[in-house]
């Protein structure tokens, strides 16, 4: 099995300023990407990590791949 991931202990806030259609801007897309705020803009910070994945888009993928499966084994 794999290593695993040693957790990060995060405890220091950072407070900025921004608007109340940021904000609520914010909060929006951070619902969209299925993050919390905080890790949502740690990722838009430091975006070498890869996006995070709704799972929605994760069903329609696991979908889109059953069919490809399906259509491949029924031409043999």
């Amino acid at each position: 099995m794999g290593r695993k991931k040693a957790k990060i202990n995060r405890t220091k806030k950072l407070i900025f300023r921004c608007s109340e259609a940021e904000k609520n801007k914010i909060k929006e897309l951070s619902l969209e990407s299925g993050l919390d705020i905080s890790k949502f803009i740690r990722g838009k910070a430091f975006p070498k990590e890869p996006p995070a994945i709704t799972a929605v888009e994760y069903l329609e993928l696991y979908k889109a791949i059953v069919r490809y499966k399906n259509s491949f084994f029924k031409r043999q």
